[in-house]
Formats: structure tokens, C-alpha cells, sequence
């Protein structure tokens, strides 16, 4: 069993990596790379913090943990937005 969490963790790990590097490729090729990526981070992170804030009155919610915030920071409001989706779509 622990080789299994292994190899999990190293799929999340290669996974995370590939989207880290897409990120760069992408915020690389505009006119001012680093306030965009600091902006979309930013974003990111203010979304999923507003949406744990309304979570009472609008219903769903992500938890505050290092993978969702690290997803919103590296990948900003897509990001959130791709997390609630997959909440609904497999029940996570």
C-alpha cells in the first residue's frame, strides 16, 4: 500500500509540474510576464478565499489546503473554476 501513495504522489507531483511549467510557457510569451502571473495568482487565491467566505449562501465550497490554494495560485480563477467542476462532476 505505501508503494501505491507513492506512485500517487509522484503522479500529483509530475502533474503539478507540467502545469507550473504550462503557466510560465503561457505568462512568458506577453508583454509583462511577471505582474500577469501575479495577478492571476492573486485573483486566484481571492476567489477561492470569496467563495469560502459565501460558501453559506451560495452552497458549494472548496477546502483551504495546500493543493487548492497552490491550484488557484499557479492557475488563478480557471483553476477554481476546474476544482468546483471536478467537486461536481466525481462527488470529491
Amino acid at each position: 500500500m505505501e508503494n501505491r501513495m507513492d506512485s500517487y504522489t509522484w503522479a500529483l507531483i509530475a502533474v503539478a509540474v507540467v502545469a507550473v511549467l504550462c503557466m510560465i510557457w503561457a505568462f512568458s510569451r506577453g508583454r509583462h510576464p511577471c505582474p500577469t502571473a501575479l495577478f492571476t495568482g492573486l485573483a486566484g487565491i481571492c476567489v477561492l478565499l470569496l467563495l469560502n467566505v459565501l460558501s453559506p449562501f451560495i452552497g458549494p465550497t472548496l477546502k483551504l489546503n495546500f493543493y487548492t490554494c497552490g491550484a488557484s495560485a499557479v492557475l488563478g480563477v480557471p483553476g477554481v473554476v476546474g476544482m468546483l467542476f471536478l467537486k461536481f462532476l466525481f462527488g470529491l
